[in-house]
């Protein structure tokens, strides 16, 4: 009798143990799911950070005083290059009065 009592004591042991097993296991997936969303969370996270850092390196170079200098110095070059072409333009233009006389063919032209 005390065999089987202990018998039964074990089973019922045993099937508590099987429902706590079951339970942790499933604990343990769902802590499994989470830690796999938040690795992804993660690295969504690290190249959105690693593309923000590059897009500000490539704005801090060119904003860094070398460069705006050598900005200034092209834009400098290209005002008088603009000026140059304007005085070469206003000579050629001060050249033609803007009247355009009448000339008559020459003898022997088929046009008369």
């Amino acid at each position: 009798m005390t065999i089987a009592t202990v018998l039964s004591g074990l089973a019922a042991t045993w099937g508590l143990v099987r429902g706590q097993i079951a339970r942790l296991l499933e604990d343990l997936a769902k802590a499994n799911d989470l830690i796999a969303t938040l690795y992804t969370r993660l690295d969504q996270m690290e190249s959105s950070d690693s593309v923000q850092k590059h897009q500000i390196s490539v704005i801090a170079s060119m904003l860094s005083p070398n460069q705006r200098e050598q900005r200034a110095r092209e834009l400098e070059a290209l005002q008088h290059k603009f000026e140059a072409v304007r005085r070469d333009t206003d000579v050629l233009l001060a050249a033609h009065n803007g009247s355009h006389p009448y000339v008559k063919p020459p003898v022997g032209c088929i046009d008369q």
